[in-house]
This record gives structure tokens, C-alpha cells and sequence, in this order.
């Protein structure tokens, strides 16, 4: 996801990795960026622990 979404009173925009709230800009780590979007991108769906390392990290060796 590379636009700019609303969450709620958020403005996060995935291409700088930004999460803004009345005027405050906060950056947020490239990785919880991509788990956010997945996560807004599945919205109402349960996505499965295997399904997220997957559609994040790839073929990347992660732990919990």
C-alpha cells in the first residue's frame, strides 16, 4: 500500500513512513509500517502469524 489512508484521527501515509495526528508527525520503523498496512489492507480479516511473516519479511528468517 503506497497512499495515504486515514485510521481513525490518523493520517498515515506509508511512502515516508508517517503517522500524524493533530498537526504531530511521527515516524514509525519501515517494518511496523509494512505490518500496519498489511494489517489495514486485510481489515475485518484475521491474518494468520505465518500469512504476516510472509507478506512482510518474505523468505527472511524471523522469530516472534
Amino acid at each position: 500500500m503506497d497512499t495515504v489512508f486515514d485510521l481513525g484521527d490518523y493520517l498515515v501515509d506509508p511512502r515516508d513512513n508517517s503517522i500524524t495526528r493533530n498537526g504531530k508527525v511521527r515516524r514509525v520503523e519501515p517494518k511496523l509500517m509494512e505490518v500496519l498496512c498489511v494489517l489495514v489492507g486485510q481489515q475485518g480479516q484475521v491474518v494468520l502469524r505465518d500469512e504476516l511473516k510472509s507478506l512482510v519479511w518474505g523468505d527472511v528468517i524471523v522469530g516472534d
